[in-house]
């Protein structure tokens, strides 16, 4: 089973999203930014890391939101979680936006991260 963390960063009403680059699996669509849990790491580890990698960001984790086994090899965790230092840039991405959440079903996400939209959106 392949381990993977993502993370719903929010800031003012708005959620960050990252459009997969060309050449990648599964580009070009959105999903939230995150990765593969390496040997010995947290789920929440596992997402402060590759926020860095990928978007030159620190993150504070803040709730476990959403966890779920995908189809028969994918488990993920899904975290609440917001920015402590860096502006989100996008260094292994097509792209990175900040998106209303009410916006959120307008855009192609990996199926995954769609399933959990909805529960997104009702975020207070």
């Amino acid at each position: 089973m392949i381990k993977v963390s993502a993370a719903i960063i929010e800031k003012d009403g708005k959620v960050l999203i990252c459009k997969r680059a060309k050449g990648k699996f599964n580009a070009p669509l959105w999903e939230f930014p995150g990765g593969k849990r390496e040997a010995g790491e947290t789920a929440a580890e596992c997402i402060v890391r590759e926020c860095a990698e990928e978007l030159g960001i620190a993150i504070l984790v803040e709730t476990l939101f959403a966890e779920f086994d995908w189809q028969a090899d994918l488990h993920f965790s899904f975290f609440l979680a917001s920015i402590d230092k860096g502006i989100p840039q996008a260094l292994e991405h097509e792209e990175v936006r900040w998106v209303a959440k009410q916006e959120l079903d307008t855009y192609v996400f990996w199926p995954a991260d769609a399933s959990i939209i909805h529960r997104i959106v009702a975020l207070p």
